[in-house]
């Protein structure tokens, strides 16, 4: 029996700079940015969800008011804005996403813009130091080897046709 997944599109409002930040992501992991967004918001999710009431919350706060006291942006400087993203989520995920938002004393539109932000940041860093484009290679190899398994397939065929094996 096949499961049938209910999806649902939402926007989520960035700014010209973080859509910038994500379509370089989605370019390095050749992914459209929607799906790398839904990767991103997946994740948070789930680690979110570990974390006790309040922790999520205290933390963004600190790390705000760090920011603000050393001349820096906030999340919401950083990531919220006026243009609508849109992007498929599952409607399952989005009530786990509700939950979280309301359990932590934020909107949605709140919590999927710091999930995403801290996100980025950390694809970013990891990037820096070539972990993204080994993750890549990785999640690659199999196709890569199909490819190759194939073009080696084509050259015996055309080989024994010739006559030559």
């Amino acid at each position: 029996m096949v499961k049938i997944v209910s999806e649902k599109d939402v926007s989520i409002r960035l700014n010209e700079d973080f859509i910038i930040r994500l379509d370089k992501i989605a370019a390095m992991v050749d992914l459209s940015r929607r799906k790398v967004m839904k990767n991103l918001l997946e994740v948070g999710v789930e680690e979110v969800e570990e974390l006790q009431n309040g922790i999520f919350l205290t933390s963004i706060v600190v790390r705000d008011l760090r920011e603000k006291l050393s001349g820096g942006q906030t999340t919401a400087d950083m990531v919220g804005g006026d243009v609508p993203v849109p992007v498929r989520i599952k409607e399952e995920f989005l009530i786990k996403l509700e939950k979280l938002a309301e359990r932590e004393g934020l909107s949605r539109q709140q919590l999927m813009q710091i999930m995403l932000l801290y996100s980025v940041e950390q694809t970013e860093r990891m990037a820096k130091i070539g972990v993204v484009k080994l993750f890549v290679i990785i999640r690659d190899l199999p196709k890569y080897l199909r490819g190759v398994f194939k073009d080696g397939e084509e050259a015996k065929t055309a080989l024994k046709e010739a006559g030559l094996i």
